[in-house]
């Protein structure tokens, strides 16, 4: 099973975080989503990096891992 991974500066109990799971599940049929964080300071990319670099495993490969920090928001 294909697994999506989410970092992102959202802040936990954001709706935002449940359209990026309904996105992406009908984007991508039979993947699985698993949220890393969603409380990265705002804007804070070294903050971000640090958790992806924990991520970089040998049993995590083959997954993707979806980094949304410091974007614009709309």
């Amino acid at each position: 099973m294909a697994i999506i991974q989410l970092i992102s500066d959202f802040q936990t109990g954001s709706y935002k975080i449940g359209l990026l799971h309904s996105q992406l599940l009908r984007a991508f049929k039979g993947v699985a989503v698993v949220d890393i964080s969603h409380d990265v300071k705002l804007h804070n990319i070294v903050e971000a990096s640090f958790i992806l670099r924990h991520l970089i495993t040998p049993e995590n490969q083959g997954s993707v891992v979806l980094v949304n920090v410091g974007s614009a928001r709309r």
